[in-house]
């Protein structure tokens, strides 16, 4: 999943991902989603997108954040199914994202 975006000002941004993953009980099973997040095709971290209850695929919640330095301009976010993203399930590994959330945090 390509994410094009325009930053307008120069700054560390917090960055998470709206979500929804219904495949399991919150308190059991281990299926929750996970994806490394790049920024211009640099590594920046990994988002992790936990179940958040059987069937509940209209229950929304925000991933982790990843700060990120970025320059005025634009910029290509990324969320890649990687190797290393593989979870203990081995199979199930997905949720849906509908939004990405960028929070200004320092303006250095």
């Amino acid at each position: 999943m390509n994410i094009p975006v325009n930053i307008t000002e120069s700054g560390i941004y917090a960055i998470d991902f709206r979500y929804a993953n219904g495949n399991v009980p919150v308190n059991t099973e281990n299926k929750c989603a996970i994806r490394t997040f790049t920024v211009d095709n640099n590594v920046a971290g990994v988002i992790v997108l936990p179940q958040r209850g059987k069937g509940e695929w209209s229950n929304w919640g925000y991933s982790n954040a990843v700060k990120v330095r970025l320059q005025k301009g634009s910029h290509i976010l990324s969320l890649q199914f990687k190797e290393a993203n593989e979870n203990m399930n081995g199979d199930i590994n997905e949720a849906m994202i509908d939004n990405v959330r960028l929070i200004k945090l320092d303006a250095r």
